[in-house]
């Protein structure tokens, strides 16, 4: 399964692309024995509040930015069959969202 990481890291997120990318592999993994199916791909979108906000009106109806947002669609020929997944994590979000629990780091935001 491929999994890339699009757009950029908050700075001092305190975490690594790699480690992004690590942890969503793990998870589809996760996912796909507990739903079954094959993953072809998982792209993670690090997007701020504007782009949450543009993709929550556009794939939800929603006004207004939010955390995270999911997609998952099959392939389409001639794609290698399979699943395709999309999350879109709003960083502003989790910069945010961070500092109200304790002990908590923008780094576990992101990854939660």
């Amino acid at each position: 399964m491929k999994v890339s990481l699009a757009g950029r890291l908050p700075d001092g997120a305190g975490i690594a692309r790699s480690a992004v990318r690590a942890a969503a592999q793990y998870f589809a993994e996760r996912s796909r024995r507990r739903v079954g199916g094959t993953w072809h791909e998982v792209v993670v979108h690090l997007v701020d509040d504007g782009g949450s906000d543009m993709l929550h009106r556009a794939i939800m109806g929603v006004a207004g930015a939010t955390d995270v947002i999911t997609q998952a669609y099959e392939s389409i020929p001639p794609e290698t069959p399979g699943i395709h997944g999309e999350l879109f994590v709003n960083v502003d979000q989790a910069r945010r969202a961070a500092p109200r629990r304790k002990g908590w780091s923008v780094a576990k935001e992101l990854l939660l």
